[in-house]
């Protein structure tokens, strides 16, 4: 369990299948994450959950907030190479949570713990262009544009760019 002012990342508990199983069912929310949406019921969220948690290449935590306890959105590092000591960051907040400063909070904690337990010096991710709002926050955060793969994913019945995004992290100085 990670722990920073507000929040708290850990492992998927039962009381947080409620929280998922919204996010996993809202449309919008999974367009703007470049997934495609399908139902999920309580029983395909548990084996997602699974596989997300036995998956050797794959960091996946709960955000909680610190107070209560009670998810807010989940945070993962995908195709984690420690050869080459990268990973792929997806972060979903609820999104009564959204521009709190919440995620920041939580990719920091997370960078932290990516490098001094992995030695991961670079995260890279994909958004969707039109979420100008979200690479911003990427931005603020350190991460820079570093591609754009054009009419690269079919959403929402249309053609859409995506941007590549990267940022080198580096262990605090003491």
């Amino acid at each position: 369990m990670l722990e920073s002012k507000r929040l708290i990342l850990r492992s998927w508990q039962d009381q947080d299948l409620e929280m998922l199983l919204h996010l996993r069912n809202d449309v919008e929310l999974q367009l703007q994450l470049i997934s495609q949406p399908r139902p999920h019921s309580i029983d395909r969220l548990r084996r997602w959950l699974s596989e997300k948690s036995s998956s050797a290449d794959l960091i996946f935590f709960i955000i909680a907030q610190k107070e209560n306890n009670e998810s807010i959105g989940y945070l993962q590092y995908n195709n984690l190479n420690l050869l080459h000591r990268h990973g792929e960051l997806g972060i979903c907040l609820a999104a009564e949570y959204q521009g709190q400063g919440l995620a920041s909070e939580a990719m920091a904690i997370c960078e932290a713990y990516l490098m001094q337990t992995f030695n991961i010096r670079k995260i890279s991710l994909s958004v969707l262009e039109e979420n100008q709002r979200a690479i911003r926050s990427y931005q603020k955060n350190g991460f820079v544009q570093c591609g754009l793969l054009q009419r690269h994913v079919f959403l929402n019945g249309r053609e859409q760019n995506v941007v590549l995004m990267e940022k080198f992290i580096e262990l605090a100085k003491p």
